[in-house]
């Protein structure tokens, strides 16, 4: 068995050596997968790609051409892979639906805390020898209600850090309720009510078109003035240029997010001392009111290591014909 992967980076290298157990041969490219890369897949049985790697139908018809017979994805998310068109080519896609949720949760809690008292402005303030207060105060999160769209596994551990530390209350909003959780403390509402009586809103759900640009003008509109939003999600669940004028019109307080929507050529590589002639991207690093992190919030050594394992576990259910959850249907 042969897998070539794509976008791989040091820490993929040294995680997926370490747990390829039945010695597979592993090809590693920096590369991300494209109509000119694809061509590298030559007699590989797989091929593992990675968040923000796109493969529609003109490279799946390479990927065919190639021999390859199994997508494996590194990230729970499948929105930017044709599978439906991958499956009339008899190639199999298969992800990896949970690797660390209490990363990604943690990473929207440090983003909040972050946000919520200006410790990024604070930290570059000190190093340039200025240690004044102004504009640095902000509130207690103490009774604040944070409003979660998405009741997945991440939001339940989000939601019960926030309950439970801080003591907020939570709204919820998915399509799915958790029994569980409304027996415990979480009111479950609909997505006006929730816009309207949330001080923070947090996003935790998948990219669907029910879901696209849910964040938007007129949701905007509904929401409590000095709202803060957190997004570890997918960043096409925002519109974009309503955010940036929710901020410049006082509406948001703080917008604090981990993916950026045209993160696909940017994230994941040192552009240091570039121009990368992106005007959305500059006029959201530039925004007082804006904190970004470069798609970190998966990355621990456990995630890691649960990526690498639930792959080879995929791989080897491919290989025998095992019936999956895994498979992207």
């Amino acid at each position: 068995m042969k897998i070539t992967f794509y976008s791989s980076k040091k820490y993929d290298t040294d995680s997926f050596k370490k747990h390829n157990l039945e010695n597979y041969e592993l090809e590693f490219l920096e590369s991300s997968l494209t109509q000119e890369s694809a061509a590298l897949s030559k007699w590989s049985d797989a091929v593992c790609v990675f968040v923000n790697d796109r493969v529609d139908a003109k490279i799946i018809d390479i990927l065919k051409k190639n021999w390859v017979k199994l997508i494996l994805l590194r990230c729970a998310g499948f929105d930017k892979v044709d599978h439906q068109y991958a499956a009339t080519q008899w190639i199999k896609v298969m992800r990896v639906p949970m690797y660390s949720p209490h990363a990604v949760a943690q990473h929207a809690l440090w983003l909040l805390l972050c946000a919520n008292r200006n410790i990024h402005t604070a930290n570059n303030r000190v190093k340039k020898n200025n240690f004044t207060l102004d504009w640095l105060i902000w509130s207690d999160i103490q009774d604040k209600t944070i409003g979660i769209i998405g009741t997945w596994l991440i939001w339940a551990i989000f939601a019960k850090m926030m309950h439970w530390w801080f003591g907020c209350n939570i709204l919820a909003y998915d399509i799915v309720q958790s029994e569980e959780l409304i027996s415990l403390w979480v009111k479950y509402t609909d997505l006006e009510d929730l816009f309207t009586q949330s001080d923070i809103i947090s996003l935790h759900c998948p990219l669907f078109p029910s879901t696209k640009n849910m964040i938007n003008k007129q949701s905007i509109e509904q929401m409590k003035s000095w709202v803060m939003i957190i997004n570890t999600s997918r960043w096409e669940l925002v519109e974009t240029h309503d955010i940036l004028d929710g901020l410049d019109q006082g509406k948001i307080w703080y917008f604090a997010t981990d993916v950026y929507e045209n993160e696909q050529n940017i994230f994941f590589t040192d552009h240091e001392d570039k121009d990368l002639k992106d005007p959305v991207l500059k006029k959201l690093q530039e925004h007082p009111k804006v904190l970004l992190t470069p798609h970190q919030a998966f990355l621990t050594h456990e995630a890691l290591d649960q990526i690498a394992k639930t792959t080879f576990v995929n791989i080897k259910d491919f290989i025998k014909g095992n019936e999956s959850h895994n498979y992207v249907l």
